[in-house]
């Protein structure tokens, strides 16, 4: 057992990990206090580029995070154009549960559903035009209870995304950038 790591992670522990590799877990496990969430992925996709980038995925067990990380990695690569979630999206934040029987492909509904024994997900999805923001949370099954709960805090959710995303990119900005040496002898 990690002895750093909270027995109950409250949302300052969550904001707390913006920009490092452990927000994923924390927010993943904040999320578990109030939903029986067993995989929680984000991505951000540019329809009219006709791209996405995943995010973040943590799942309940270790077990399960590499074939859900695999399973991102592909989705991002080519699975989101076949996700009818993200079809004629108003503006703005949509929160929807969906089943995995919604889905008519088989292999989509195996690969992101079956393999991970869920048949629900609740999207939270941020429409700006040029860019799809795009939180789900899987699980067996949502009461409705978890998913009002998950309606009310939509919009937390995908602020901590956008923030952490930022943070992110910005380190990684920052790790790109010439050091003042090397702008030197340019």
């Amino acid at each position: 057992m990690d002895r750093s790591w909270p027995s109950a992670v409250d949302l300052a522990f969550v904001v707390g990990t913006l920009g490092t590799v452990a927000f994923s877990r924390a927010l993943h496990e904040y999320l578990r206090l109030n939903v029986s969430a067993s995989l929680l992925f984000a991505y951000a996709i540019q329809p009219h580029e006709d791209g996405a980038t995943h995010l973040l995925t943590e799942t309940r067990s270790a077990r399960l995070r590499r074939k859900a990380k695999d399973a991102a990695r592909t989705y991002a690569k080519e699975d989101f154009r076949k996700d009818r979630t993200l079809g004629e999206l108003p503006t703005g934040l949509t929160v929807k549960l969906q089943h995995a029987d919604d889905f008519e492909d088989d292999k989509f509904r195996e690969r992101y559903f079956e393999n991970f024994g869920t048949t629900e997900e609740i999207s939270m999805i941020e429409s700006d035009g040029p860019e799809i923001l795009y939180v789900g949370i899987c699980a067996p099954q949502f009461t409705p209870q978890e998913q009002e709960y998950m309606r009310v805090q939509a919009p937390l959710i995908l602020a901590l995304m956008r923030k952490h995303r930022e943070l992110v990119d910005a380190t990684s900005a920052i790790a790109d950038r010439p050091s003042e040496d090397e702008q030197m002898r340019i």
